[in-house]
């Protein structure tokens, strides 16, 4: 499918449809039925899947499973997967992004090396989001025994002296 266009096998396109078909091969698979607390960390907005929820589950009602799942995908999507900004510096995708998964779901991240991660926390400063949305995906606790680093304090190291 992409032998005449090798950067569409890689960064352009095939990471980010590899990284979450595993994604939907873990859901599918009953590994979240089987571990029910696992939860997993996808980068650039959640590898598209928030943008396709609804046909997660329009088209497993007509799917025949190998393995009979407790609840429709798009609920193992909502529940065990964080959605990182790196490598996504678009308002839509983050709007799209919180509104599938909640702000409390999304992380703020750089994309470095690919990525210029200055460009990333000008992004997320800039972002038209609430202040709470932005405080819930820079900085605030997520959980026990974690927490992300504030973009402010991080990208003040990056800046030329």
């Amino acid at each position: 499918m992409f032998d005449d266009y090798p950067g569409l096998a890689a960064s352009i396109w095939g990471w980010t449809a590899e990284t979450g078909g595993h994604a939907l091969r873990l859901i599918l698979s009953g590994l979240f039925d089987r571990f029910p607390t696992l939860n997993i960390i996808l980068g650039h907005m959640g590898e598209m899947l928030p943008f396709c929820l609804w046909r997660l589950d329009s088209r497993f009602k007509i799917y025949r499973p190998k393995v009979k799942l407790e609840r429709m995908p798009v609920r193992y999507v909502r529940r065990h997967i964080y959605a990182t900004t790196a490598g996504a510096c678009q308002p839509e995708a983050l709007a799209c992004t919180i509104a599938a998964l909640g702000a409390e779901r999304v992380m703020f991240s750089v994309d470095y090396p690919l990525e210029d991660s200055l460009e990333a926390a000008r992004f997320i400063e800039a972002a038209p989001i609430s202040e709470p949305e932005r405080e819930l995906i820079c900085w605030k606790k997520r959980g026990k025994g974690t927490a992300t680093v504030s973009a402010r304090a991080h990208f003040r190291r990056l800046q030329p002296a």
